[in-house]
């Protein structure tokens, strides 16, 4: 990054030459000359000299675009150049913002909530408790012995357990790494996790450095994983069946042999390519189910979301829960734009639960249609970001002010 904002600076202090083919770029020092180059000597015609900042930034970005695309494929330089844009926008706003930079270190007051356990959360908290202290070798024992799972509908307390199990262990001085298939996920720990040295946060590429698809062909487990002594993993009915295989092999080969948790429930998110590795293992060690609601106490919703978690309700039985709150008649775009109209209106997020995923694409697609000015071909192609080559490939995704899409 210094290299970059050199080179920027360096560009910027170019001004136009004697002649036609050369410029002047800083003075050399101790002298009054300034040193001279041709401009056939730079990878690019050069823009009208002298240049902004922003022109600075386009040549430099353009220069490196260029020569990418000759080394690496085309997502790589397109997460490449999307990586630039961000720091640049970054950067422009601490430099119009000049206080916020003390927030960068400041240090949230964050304390563990009050909890009353349910018999099966405090069990789950006593298993960790006894099970990151191991006696003798047998508790050394290598296959899954050093697993357990943790599972429970929504509402149950899945999360809340393991941010509580984690920082116990490490007020004992034990290491902890917790593990989240989302960015957006460990984000949301960091937020709720008291300040500790003991207790790292990263998502499961980037705890077991697994960068790109090559890697999963010849997997090398970090040496860094060797300092845990316990390991949570979140949500891990998202993992897929290739990342499964890396956290095995990896997990299997630490001396230590840390203590695993997973928390999945595979009634919820599955992984978006598939999957069952993940499930069977879960299958095969020692599992602990929480059962007890705790956002509501509602007998009628307790009963409905048992049942919609295992099986889809009939229509009847949708029509005897929502009652009056059915929208007869309406269409889904018209029912969006009453949500999106909600969601102004009240300024805080209205949320779609859909049974199936094609549910999910029909109200995001609406969503879409919403959008004034609409999103056209031309700014998917110019202004398009690429996504996950696994899931829309040589598709683009628009990101807009007013609506979040999941």
């Amino acid at each position: 990054m210094m290299c970059f904002l050199g080179c920027l600076r360096y560009l910027m202090s170019l001004s136009p030459g004697g002649k036609d083919d050369n410029v002047y770029g800083e003075t050399i020092p101790n002298t009054t000359h300034r040193y001279r180059y041709l401009k056939s000597a730079f990878p690019q015609p050069l823009p009208t000299l002298p240049m902004s900042k922003e022109a600075a930034f386009h040549y430099m970005r353009e220069c490196m675009r260029i020569e990418l695309r000759m080394r690496v494929c085309d997502a790589r330089v397109d997460t490449f150049l999307s990586r630039l844009n961000a720091l640049s926008v970054l950067t422009k706003f601490l430099r119009a913002n000049p206080l916020s930079v003390e927030a960068w270190s400041h240090t949230r007051d964050v304390t563990l909530r009050p909890m009353t356990w349910s018999d099966k959360q405090q069990e789950f908290l006593d298993v960790v408790a006894d099970r990151i202290n191991v006696r003798d070798s047998s508790g050394m024992a290598g296959g899954l012995s050093r697993w357990m799972h943790i599972t429970g509908g929504p509402g149950t307390g899945k999360t809340e357990a393991i941010i509580h199990a984690a920082y116990r262990a490490a007020e004992t001085s034990c290491r902890v790494l917790i593990l989240c298939p989302t960015g957006a996920l460990v984000y949301a720990y960091k937020g709720r996790l008291p300040p500790t040295d003991q207790i790292v946060v990263e998502t499961l590429h980037s705890g077991f450095s697994i960068a790109r698809k090559v890697d999963l062909d010849t997997y090398a487990p970090p040496g860094r994983l060797r300092r845990y002594d316990l390991i949570f993993i979140d949500e891990a009915s998202q993992i897929t069946d290739d990342i499964w295989d890396c956290l095995f092999v990896g997990i299997r080969e630490l001396p230590q042999k840390p203590l695993v948790v997973i928390g999945a429930d595979y009634q919820q998110v599955a992984p978006i390519g598939g999957g069952t590795q993940g499930q069977g293992r879960c299958e095969q060690i020692l599992t602990i189910e929480l059962t007890v609601v705790h956002r509501t106490d509602d007998p009628t919703l307790l009963e409905f979301l048992a049942f919609a978690r295992k099986k889809q309700p009939s229509r009847s039985m949708l029509r005897d829960f929502f009652d009056d709150r059915i929208l007869i008649g309406w269409s889904l775009e018209k029912a969006v734009k009453l949500g999106l109209t909600i969601q102004a209106e009240a300024n805080t997020l209205f949320v779609w639960l859909c049974v199936t995923n094609k549910g999910v694409r029909d109200v995001n697609l609406a969503a879409i249609g919403q959008l004034d000015p609409p999103i056209t071909e031309e700014d998917l192609a110019t202004r398009g970001y690429p996504t996950d080559p696994n899931v829309g490939q040589f598709q683009r995704i628009i990101v807009r002010r007013g609506i979040t899409i999941r």
